[in-house]
């Protein structure tokens, strides 16, 4: 977690996570903080310490020589979190990106060799279901998914998602990469302290995970990292864009009229950020016309896709409860978010964006080459 403070006041540890990297002086300023079971682990280190036992005559005389005696310490229930400063000509100041923060779980299911994109969405889910498996009943709905009859249900929830070791070394990740990838954790922005803890708790102590393909062994990296800055940005003279990984599906595919997938590959970008485009530009009406309006809504935003390819082997395998009589039809592509997400945030996008689908990693292409091929012929 990346906790930001303005030059001046005092750090608190509160809600405000968001901060970039920042390219000089001490900031980041790495800390390490309590956990959850931290109180426990101090009065067990309290109870060693001072043994429960009547003091006697002999411990009140003086003393001809005073000894240092050192307690008994221990990091045991804490994690590291990073304090920036408030930046405040940073655009992304007061947006709520769609994730929020990102806890990683590094995975190696005993090959010692990446996990297959045609099993990740099925070890996600697995991971998935072992989380709320651990929480128990009353799960929170960003977590399940399940909301109440009636009550607004939020863009975006929980995700999990899997990412091969060499795109994690690429990440804000700290430390040598010691696995073959690892599981993505991601909170979205509209969480609470108290959903945040009860996730946090569950994830506590969860050292391995089974699917129909075997057993994982699992390591928590130990820090929650900020999801707008999990990137980095792009090298001199290129152009952020973006690839799904391993492949996206669009939720919606087909429509009267004028419609092509790249219009379903937009809209996709619109359901992510569907909240935030109508808190500002007002609400997105329901049905065919609220999809166009959010490709429409998109594109002003600078959002487009430069390439993309459908990927017909195993389709099935990179879908998530797809609805009755829609085939999913995952594909690859090169696509810009625009003004939508920064060029160091960590996002996903289509149906299976929740778990294992549509996890976006930079593709950068030089600038130049970009501007032409956007919005081009595919």
């Amino acid at each position: 977690m990346v906790i930001r403070s303005r030059p001046g006041s005092r750090a608190s540890s509160g809600t405000s996570r968001a901060v970039r990297p920042a390219s000089a002086g001490p900031w980041p300023l790495r800390l390490r903080v309590a956990a959850a079971g931290r109180t426990r682990i101090l009065q067990d280190l309290h109870i060693r310490a001072h043994p429960e036992r009547p003091p006697t005559p002999g411990d009140d005389r003086p003393k001809a020589e005073e000894m240092i005696i050192n307690a008994p310490t221990s990091e045991e229930c804490t994690r590291m979190v990073r304090y920036a400063p408030v930046n405040a000509d940073d655009p992304a100041n007061g947006q709520d990106p769609p994730w929020r923060d990102v806890l990683i779980l590094k995975a190696d299911d005993g090959t010692g060799e990446v996990i297959a994109p045609e099993r990740r969405l099925g070890w996600c889910v697995a991971l998935h279901r072992a989380l709320v498996s651990r929480i128990g009943d009353g799960a929170p709905a960003v977590v399940t998914g399940r909301y109440p009859e009636g009550a607004a249900v939020p863009a975006n929830r929980l995700a999990i998602h899997y990412l091969p070791a060499p795109d994690l070394a690429r990440s804000a990740a700290a430390g040598p990469v010691s696995a073959p990838g690892a599981f993505l954790v991601m909170l979205p922005s509209g969480v609470t302290d108290d959903e945040t803890a009860v996730i946090l708790g569950a994830l506590a102590g969860m050292r391995h995970l089974r699917s129909r393909w075997g057993r994982a062994r699992l390591q928590p990296v130990g820090e929650i990292l900020d999801a707008r800055c999990f990137w980095p940005g792009p090298g001199p003279g290129a152009a952020r864009l973006w690839s799904p990984a391993p492949v996206a599906v669009p939720e919606v595919t087909r429509q009267r009229g004028s419609w092509g997938f790249e219009d379903a590959i937009l809209l996709s970008l619109g359901f992510v950020w569907r909240d935030a485009l109508s808190a500002s530009e007002g609400p997105v009406p329901k049905g065919a016309q609220g999809y166009r309006e959010l490709v429409a809504r998109v594109r002003q935003r600078g959002a487009g896709v430069m390439w993309y390819r459908r990927h017909v082997r195993h389709p099935s395998a990179y879908a998530h409860r797809m609805p009755p009589g829609m085939v999913a039809q995952p594909y690859t592509a090169l696509l810009s978010t625009g003004e939508l997400c920064p060029d160091t945030g960590l996002t996903a996008i289509g149906q299976s964006r929740h778990l294992g689908g549509g996890l976006l990693v930079p593709a950068d292409l030089p600038a130049e080459l970009v501007r032409e091929g956007l919005g081009g012929p595919r």
